[in-house]
């Protein structure tokens, strides 16, 4: 846990950086105190999953910090925040997601390292920098990470809904981790 949204996760030999942030955030409202550095990561980051567009998930900073370390990770993010990361971050291999997309990969033996990403909805929204005129023009969401019969849960930012949490308990029967 890097503070607030970010963290680090490792599971079948993939490295997975999720929603970083390693620098202060001028005017945000969450107040973290920073203690981790993109030096302090391992010498391989395979992908980078971002839950939504606000500035303490996707910073921008950040995530530029993170390219010049990594620049072939694979970069995971909602439907309409692609460009920004093409754009602003320089990286690559960025793939956008809409509710209930995934993404396998593996390092080695596909069947037995495979892990799948699967964007999950919340209830919540986004704004992209440009303001109030950008609002919920992009996806926000959880994030799935699979691995065998094993699963891991970041939720991200949401509110509390029933009827939310009981389809996501019906999609994946088990969650051995649950990040919220």
């Amino acid at each position: 846990w890097f503070q607030h949204s970010s963290f680090l996760i490792q599971i079948s030999n993939i490295n997975i950086l999720v929603d970083p942030v390693f620098y202060p955030i001028t005017g945000c409202p969450a107040i973290f105190e920073l203690v981790y550095k993109p030096e302090d990561l391992p010498p391989v980051i395979d992908v980078v999953l971002i839950s939504h567009n606000h500035v303490e998930h996707m910073n921008i900073k950040s995530l530029r910090a993170v390219q010049e370390r990594y620049p072939s990770a694979v970069v995971c993010v909602p439907v309409g925040d692609g460009n920004d990361i093409k754009e602003k971050c320089k990286f690559k291999n960025v793939y956008e997601f809409g509710w209930q997309n995934k993404l396998s990969c593996s390092k080695s033996d596909p069947e037995s390292n495979k892990v799948t990403f699967t964007f999950l909805p919340t209830i919540h929204w986004s704004v992209s920098s440009i303001g109030p005129k950008s609002m919920n023009t992009s996806h926000w969401g959880s994030w799935m990470i699979s691995s065998k019969n094993f699963n891991i849960y970041f939720s991200s930012d949401t509110h509390y809904n029933k009827e939310l949490f009981e389809d996501i308990k019906k999609q994946f029967l088990n969650i051995d981790v649950a990040i919220m």
